[in-house]
C-alpha cells in the first residue's frame, strides 16, 4: 500500500501498468505506464514536475479517501467477515 499511502499524503504517483496499482491512479492523480517503458516514465516525471506537485496536492488525497475511508473500510471488513461466519 505504499503508493496508496503516498497519495494520502498528496504525491502524484507513477505506476507499472502490470500490478495492482493502476486502480489507484487516475488522470488527476497520476500516471500509468507500461512496463519496462523508462521513456514514459520520463515523461510522466516530466509532466509532474512542469505542472507542481500543488496540482496534484489535494486531487491525491481526496482520491485515496474516497477509496479507504475509515467508514467505507470498516463496511468492507464487517461484509467480508459476515460472508466468513458459518451458521
Amino acid at each position: 500500500m505504499v503508493v496508496a499511502e503516498a497519495m494520502a499524503c498528496g504525491v502524484p504517483a507513477i505506476v507499472m501498468n502490470s500490478i495492482a496499482c493502476p486502480e489507484l491512479v487516475d488522470i488527476n492523480t497520476g500516471f500509468v505506464v507500461e512496463p519496462a517503458d523508462s521513456e514514459a516514465v520520463l515523461d510522466a516525471i516530466g509532466k509532474i514536475k512542469t505542472k507542481g506537485k500543488d496540482v496534484y496536492f489535494l486531487r491525491c488525497k481526496e482520491h485515496i479517501h474516497q477509496l479507504f475511508y475509515l467508514g467505507l473500510m470498516q463496511k468492507r471488513y464487517y461484509e467480508l467477515y459476515q460472508g466468513l461466519v458459518v451458521e
